[in-house]
């Protein structure tokens, strides 16, 4: 009866041992995958502020931009009131031209 006791006694203690393999595999599994999900991440991270920062410079962009044509509007806006004013002017003179030739 000894004899089937320590075949027993052997299966368990492989048994423990497969299983204390199992679990630092597992462990070792876990870290590397931890791991890249950590790189994942810093990578996630440099990413958005890679992002951010071309977001940032696209807004500074956008603002020159609208600064740029607000003053382009305001110099159409004075070029088109000198040239209607000189429109006038010419007008004027046309007339006055006219008038002197007629009287």
């Amino acid at each position: 009866q000894v004899e089937p006791l320590k075949e027993q006694a052997e299966k368990t203690k492989k048994y423990n041992i497969l299983t204390e393999e199992r679990k630092g595999l597992r462990l070792d599994i876990f870290c590397r995958e931890y791991e890249g999900a950590e790189e994942f991440i810093l990578r996630a991270e440099e990413d958005i502020k890679a992002g951010n920062a071309q977001i940032e410079t696209e807004i500074k962009i956008k603002e020159e931009n609208e600064s740029n044509q607000t003053e382009l509007k305001e110099k159409l806006k004075e070029i088109e009131d000198k040239t209607k004013e000189n429109d006038d002017k010419r007008n004027e003179l046309e007339l006055s031209d006219k008038e002197m030739k007629i009287g």
